[in-house]
């Protein structure tokens, strides 16, 4: 339950942020796909998709590797219950970027673009925007490109760093790369709908809500088993006291 929840927790910041990654990558995105005479308008978008599955793929592989981290931390730490408290900690960044959505604040974690950006500078002369390419190279533009510093990219790291596996860090990425696709896909009327849909409160509040109910609901077990707990121990200290008298 949980892996389909963080998936799902991802697709929709990836569907709602995605506003923001049409305003922050359109343009490279636009430079690395420029149209060439020697394509067709069919061609050029099949280019466009090769990138965006590049991308999406760099995501989803960060996912994996940083899911693997965070959980073998625990491992080599030797720390009980580590499982839970992972759970814990992702449940309460869900419900955090939950209540940013839902009270309209700045994206998560927008500090980390600066940190992100010594990285990015080494990698852009590797895109060679210039020449022509095939599907491939293509792909491989995308997977550059996914290293482009997002505080949002960086927000959904950090869920998946707390997925608590390899395959839940996967997951999470895969959900937050697969929302982003509609906005930098799609071109011209059907995104500007697509953008007027997304900029309204009650799309972007009930986005929110949907977050915050789901680490709601990540959490609910282990405050389900902290309450039975107390209760046990109640039970066992009014035992006590019945048998002392």
């Amino acid at each position: 339950m949980d892996l389909v929840s963080t998936f799902l927790s991802a697709l929709v910041l990836g569907l709602l942020g995605s506003l923001h990654c049409v305003g922050m990558c359109g343009g490279l995105q636009a430079l690395l796909n420029k149209p060439q005479a020697i394509r067709t308008p069919l061609e050029n978008q099949y280019h466009l998709v090769a990138m965006n599955l590049g991308r999406v793929t760099l995501y989803s592989l960060a996912g994996a590797v940083f899911g693997f981290v965070g959980a073998e931390v625990g491992v080599h730490l030797n720390v009980p219950g580590w499982s839970v408290v992972l759970r814990q900690l992702m449940a309460i960044i869900i419900i955090i970027v939950g209540l940013q959505l839902l009270l309209q604040l700045n994206r998560p974690l927008a500090f980390l673009e600066k940190a992100g950006y010594s990285l990015w500078q080494r990698i852009q002369p590797f895109l060679n925007s210039n020449a022509p390419v095939n599907y491939l190279q293509s792909f491989r533009r995308g997977m550059l490109w996914g290293f482009l510093p997002c505080g949002l990219v960086y927000s959904v790291i950090a869920i998946a760093l707390l997925s608590g596996s390899a395959a839940g860090g996967l997951l999470t990425m895969l959900g937050f790369g697969i929302g982003t696709l509609p906005a930098l896909l799609l071109t011209g009327f059907v995104l500007w709908k697509f953008k007027q849909v997304l900029q309204l409160a009650l799309v972007r509040r009930g986005g929110g809500f949907f977050l915050i109910l789901v680490g709601i609901l990540i959490l609910s077990p282990t405050l389900l088993n902290h309450a039975s707990h107390g209760g046990k121990n109640a039970m066992h200290s009014v035992e006590t006291i019945h048998l002392t008298k």
